[in-house]
């Protein structure tokens, strides 16, 4: 079954957002794909000093999806 994908809408500088771009595009990623990559990344580390158990962020979301 196919994820359904939603939008996120964020405010920065436009310095910010520039420099954001640059990075991106010289590592050969989207901005999309490299904004999820850090969500992904800072719900798995409040995830794991939230719930202090031993169980996997797939096991979280799989369970959250319920």
């Amino acid at each position: 079954m196919e994820k359904k994908t939603v939008a996120v809408k964020a405010f920065v500088s436009e310095d910010v957002r520039n420099l954001f771009k640059a990075v991106c595009a010289r590592k050969g990623t989207s901005m999309s794909d490299a904004l999820t990559a850090l969500i992904e990344e800072f719900i798995e580390e409040n995830e794991k000093e939230q719930r202090g158990s031993t169980r996997s962020p797939e096991q979280e979301r799989a369970e959250a999806a319920n």
